[in-house]
């Protein structure tokens, strides 16, 4: 899917829908970011513990934000 998407980014006519499924995924991709809070009772790492999921569900709402926006203008 992220490679169609990058590939359709480069085409004129598909640049908004991309930029809108780009912004889908990466919301989707909040499901197992999220999931993780169940986990960090067992975490060895940093981005398993409690402040590492933040911020990668920060990341990932910042990169879907950043998606829409560029949706937005292309929709212009």
């Amino acid at each position: 899917m992220e490679i169609a998407l990058t590939a359709d980014l480069v085409l004129p006519s598909a640049r908004a829908a991309a930029a809108l499924g780009a912004g889908a995924l990466f919301l989707v991709y909040l499901v197992p970011h999220a999931d993780a809070f169940r986990h960090v009772s067992r975490a060895t790492t940093w981005h398993d513990r409690p402040v590492g999921v933040a911020v990668r569900l920060a990341v990932n709402l910042g990169y879907a934000a950043w998606a829409f926006a560029v949706a937005r203008e292309f929709l212009r």
